[in-house]
Formats: C-alpha cells, structure tokens, sequence
C-alpha cells in the first residue's frame, strides 16, 4: 500500500527547471515546485555563504534573478535596496521555487592563504623513513599538516628533510551552510544532519589535500603522515561522533584524545595517499586541539614565566599559564571577528577592507590584495571602531551620532557601485564579540590569581589575529593596555604547532600540556557577567 501511495504522490509533484548562471558558464537542474532554493543550490555543488544557517538574518546568500519572477520576502526587503529588489535580488534561503526560473550566483571568493606567524623550533633535519608500501621513489619524504577551522580550511606541504613549507591552500568549510558558528553545527548535527556534515567535511579534506598535491606535482603515495589540528566539534563532526552531549550543558564530548587513522578513513578509499594521520587532542568542548597545537607553537610546553594565549576566530578560547599549569577557557565571541553578523561583512577575501583610518570623518581603506572593496574583514572592523571612537562619532556606549544612526556610517563603495555602511547592529554585533573577549582576560587573570603586570608574552592567534592592529584593539578596550608592548602576532599558530609536532616528535609534551591544563567555565562563574557588561563600554575620552 506505501509503494502505490508513494507513487501517487510522485506522479502529482510538478516539476520545474532552474537554470543556474556564474562566472563559469550555466547549468540546468530540474526541481521540484515549492523547494528552497538555498537547498537545491547547495545540493547541486554551489557554495554560499549562509553565515546564519539559512534563517534568512545574515544576507549573505544573495542570488540574481534574471528569468522569472520572486516574491520579495520581508528578509528580502530587509536586506536589499529598492533599485536592487526590482533588478531581482532575493536571499536564496527566503525563495521558494515555484515557475521556472534563471538565476544568477555569484562568484565565491578566495580567502586569504595566512602565513604561520610563531617560531619552527630548532632545524635539525632528520632521516626520512621510507613508505613500505605505495611509495612513487625511494626518496620521497613529504608530510602535510591541516587546520580545520570553523571558517577556513588551511593545508601545508612539508618538505620532511628540511621541514620548508613547499605550498600552501586554503578553502572555506563547506560546513558553513548550516551556519557560522559550532553551535549552529552542533544543532544541525543534533536535527538529523550528522552524516551530511560529516560528509562534507572529509569531502572539503579529500579535495583540498589533492589541491596541495596537484599544484605541488607530489603523488599522495609520497606523503608519510598528516597532522591535524581542530576544535572539539569539528573532530566530532569529522569523526560522525554524537553531538547530543556537546553543546548542552555539562558539555561531554565523545573523547578528547589524540587520534590515529589512516588518510583512507577520513578521505575515502578511492584515494592514493595512505599516510598515518594523526589528530590533535583537546581540552574540552569548547577548547580543542587547535588550541593544543597553538600553545605548542608558542612554546608553553618549555615556559617558566606566565603567558597568555588569545585565539581569535568564531570562537574566542583563551589560556593562561606555563609548563607546570595552564588555565583555560572560551568565550561565546561569535563569528564578528571573521565578518560574520556584520552587514557589510566577509572573510578574508581579495577587495576585503581590511584597514580604515577616518579623515575629517571620512573613511579610508585598505583591502586585501589592493582589490575593490567587496566587504569588510574582522580586522577592518576592528579598525573602523576603533576610529568611530576616536573621533566620538559613536559614545561610551556606542551609540551612533543620529546623522549615522539610520542609514549606518558610510566605509567604501563596491566595484558595483553599492555603498557599504557600518550600521547600528553591526556596532552592537562588535561590542558583544570584544567585550567577550576582555571580559574573558580578566576572569582568566582573576582565577589564577596574578595581575596583568605578571603576564610576560601575549600572544594573539586565529585568522583574524594575524593582521590585527593591536593598538587598534587595546583603543576600543578589547586588550587592556598594560599588554601594549607584550603583544606578538601569531598567525595560524595550529599550523605552526602541527610542523614542531611533526619535527620535534612531540607526542609526549603535547600529552603534558593537555595534562596540566585546567579549564574554567565562564557561563558558570557568577562575575563573569559583570565583567562583561562593563566591558561593553567605550573609552571616548584621550583617543588611543
């Protein structure tokens, strides 16, 4: 009875056709009336950013209707101009496909490939062990070492003599769909979409290492082993581990422990590189083995005297201490240090404004690889607050002058001709993040019990820290100022620490600073919320 009524259902579904254009040439996919077309688009191979998981509040899956006709949705008219809702504009997570129709996606951008930023250690080359089995040439030596952020994927070929790094790649985590934090994810993973997130991120593994491979003129066979470094709920979505326990509280994760695969179980069997593969282990939920790996890169394994670790992503984790005890935590940041919940805002692609000074209250900009502005990245947001403060057009509580207050302070205009605007929100979105984060600082120094006077080094890491303006930073109270000269910038510190793990044979002092850290959680700690608040403010009195 099920078969007959399933094909009588199948035999009354209209059917549509969506033709698809971009830069690369057209596609045409045949539909079903009443799907979303942010799924179909998804399911069909195209990437669009959907920092908010579809629900219709970023806009940032922006897609062209050239043929046909959408109803304007009231996402739509939020987020769109008059001129641009009657040229076709719509959010591809708001439409709901019912004609035939020809739309227009725009070009993904490519982000920025970061640079490592922290010290390699010692250059001691050492002996390369040949492959027993699969290996191209009796010399081959290569290892690589992967990132996997929340955000950016970032891959890196070693030379296993010489530990160089021979080429480098970076891609977006097509995880992004299902929103732009781990708790979004982690909500995905929980509402039957665990395998779909798993997939996709061997997927995004698989294409990227032979992207490495490819443009390196190395065959998989070649590589002896892979380290990787990942927060907790990236492993376990990785891994397809259960993620009912990992975002409620007590926060129980499957295991935090190094793990040892074969490249074939993560990237599939039809794969030519066989390497041992190892993962990074964690602290807890919210600190994982990217965090592990930075603290490496850093040196905290060896130091006598205090030092603070800032890693500045979609998550802000953060860890104070040396060698004989490490203090940890995580802050609810949110995605605004990545260009996420800003109006105006991307990552760290070419045209991204990535530095702004105001003049007479104009702003000028700095974009990445010198293109037109295409948005704004999280260091350019930092950059503009920084100078909307300085120049008192927002007060303590950063509240916009009301000449601003509406339309939003004007920053650049695209190469289309549309004028990006910080807006009220997108302020708010900003205080949140970096108050998270001071507030985060204090409790830290409170809980282990010294002033920041004690702190010798500060190191701020994470794609967005690599090109922080640190006074820019310390201007709108995200760092206090008694850090002004301790600061060092340090890159993709996961991916440094992964190449020391990896020359250093550092399995035993990774074990050690896993086991000498202790973690604190703010949601529970009865001050925190205080800090907090207070660290919402702005101090519009001196300048920087």
């Amino acid at each position: 009875m099920k078969e007959t009524d399933d094909l009588e259902e199948w035999m009354t579904r209209t059917f549509l056709e969506l033709k698809v254009i971009n830069e690369t040439g057209s596609r045409k996919v045949t539909v079903q009336s009443g799907e979303n077309l942010r799924d179909v688009l998804v399911q069909n191979g195209y990437q669009l950013d959907s920092p908010c998981g579809g629900a219709g509040r970023c806009g940032k899956c922006r897609v062209k209707v050239v043929d046909g006709q959408a109803d304007i949705t009231t996402a739509d008219a939020a987020c769109f101009s008059q001129e641009e809702l009657q040229a076709g504009w719509r959010l591809a997570c708001r439409m709901v496909l019912g004609q035939n129709m020809t739309v227009y996606v725009p070009e993904e951008r490519r982000h920025q490939i970061l640079e490592t930023g922290i010290r390699q250690g010692n250059t001691e080359k050492k002996e390369c062990v040949p492959r027993k089995q699969g290996q191209k040439t009796e010399s081959a030596c290569f290892d690589a070492v992967i990132d996997i952020g929340t955000t950016t994927l970032v891959f890196q070929l070693l030379d296993g003599r010489s530990w160089k790094v021979l080429h480098s790649v970076s891609m977006l985590n097509q995880q992004r769909r299902w929103g732009a934090d781990v708790i979004s994810r982690i909500q995905a993973a929980n509402a039957g979409k665990r395998q779909e997130l798993s997939d996709s991120i061997r997927m995004d593994l698989k294409n990227g290492l032979q992207k490495l491979l490819e443009e390196s003129d190395v065959d998989g066979t070649e590589i002896r082993r892979i380290a990787i470094g990942a927060n907790t709920t990236m492993v376990h979505l990785l891994m397809g581990y259960d993620c009912s326990t990992l975002g409620v509280y007590p926060f129980q994760p499957v295991t935090l422990s190094m793990l040892n695969v074969n490249w074939t179980e993560l990237a599939g069997s039809d794969t030519s590189c066989h390497a041992e593969t190892i993962i990074f282990p964690g602290v807890s939920s919210f600190v994982g083995g990217d965090i592990v790996s930075g603290l490496y890169a850093c040196g905290f394994d060896e130091k006598e005297e205090l030092a603070l670790l800032i890693d500045l992503g979609t998550n802000g984790e953060m860890v104070l201490g040396n060698k004989n005890h490490l203090l940890v935590t995580s802050t609810a940041a949110g995605p605004a240090f990545e260009g996420g919940n800003i109006s105006c805002g991307t990552g760290s692609v070419a045209g991204a404004v990535c530095s702004v000074t105001l003049e007479h209250r104009k702003a000028k900009v700095k974009t990445l690889w010198d293109k037109p502005p295409a948005g704004i990245c999280g260091t350019g947001v930092v950059e503009l607050m920084a100078e909307l403060v300085r120049e008192k057009v927002v007060d303590e509580t950063g509240l916009l002058e009301e000449e601003y207050f509406e339309a939003g302070f004007p920053v650049a205009e695209t190469a289309e001709g549309k004028q990006m605007v910080f807006t009220q929100g997108d302020i708010r979105e900003l205080q949140l993040a970096k108050a998270a984060v001071r507030a985060g600082i204090e409790l830290l120094l409170k809980r282990y019990g010294v002033g920041k006077e004690q702190v010798t080094e500060v190191y701020v890491a994470g794609g967005f820290g690599y090109g922080l303006n640190k006074d820019k930073a310390i201007a709108i109270g995200m760092l206090p100022e008694e850090f002004r000269e301790k600061v060092t910038v340090a890159g993709n510190s996961c991916i440094a620490g992964l190449v020391r793990y990896l020359r250093e044979d550092g399995k035993e002092a990774v074990h050690d600073l896993v086991k000498n850290a202790e973690e604190i959680n703010l949601a529970m700690d009865a001050e925190f919320q205080n800090c907090y608040v207070e660290a919402m403010m702005f101090e519009t009195e001196g300048g920087e």
